[in-house]
């Protein structure tokens, strides 16, 4: 049985710069904790879920203002469609996004988009689409025009 999972997390890349003190350092370890991030899987219940499975989307935004957590998307449950979780779930998401944006002004600086199946597709209005696995590339380089 497959799962549908929501994952956030902020990196200060400021602070980061900050701390390591190089900012080829950061930009490194920039690439290195996306990459790490969005391939990781939770190793809870190994043997007995579908385990291994790369995310259908993946949403990267570059802000110069404040972080926004999106899991006010999943706040009721996605009900499965004819396919599956995933379709509903990513278009909720994108409607999600897309509202929160034009209700606040709050734009990010720059948005990453990826997706690992034709059903994610509908991510693109978000952003501008990478490959998977350039993604930690990508917003390392995203970050490094910001300085």
């Amino acid at each position: 049985m497959r799962r549908a999972m929501y994952r956030y997390s902020t990196i200060n890349v400021n602070m980061l710069r900050e701390n390591l003190g190089d900012d080829a350092v950061a930009d490194r370890a920039v690439e290195l904790f996306v990459d790490s991030f969005v391939r990781s899987m939770p190793t809870g219940k190994i043997t007995t879920f579908a385990n291994r499975t790369l995310p259908d989307v993946v949403l990267v935004q570059v802000r110069d203002d404040q972080p926004i957590n999106m899991s006010g998307a999943f706040e009721e449950p996605v009900v499965a469609a004819q396919h599956g979780f995933a379709e509903p779930a990513i278009k909720r998401f994108v409607e999600f996004e897309s509202r929160l944006r034009e209700l606040t002004g709050l734009e990010a600086v720059e948005s990453l988009v990826s997706w690992t199946t034709p059903r994610g597709e509908s991510l693109s209005v978000l952003g501008d689409k990478v490959r998977l696995i350039d993604l930690g590339s990508a917003t390392a380089s995203a970050v490094r025009g910001m300085q």
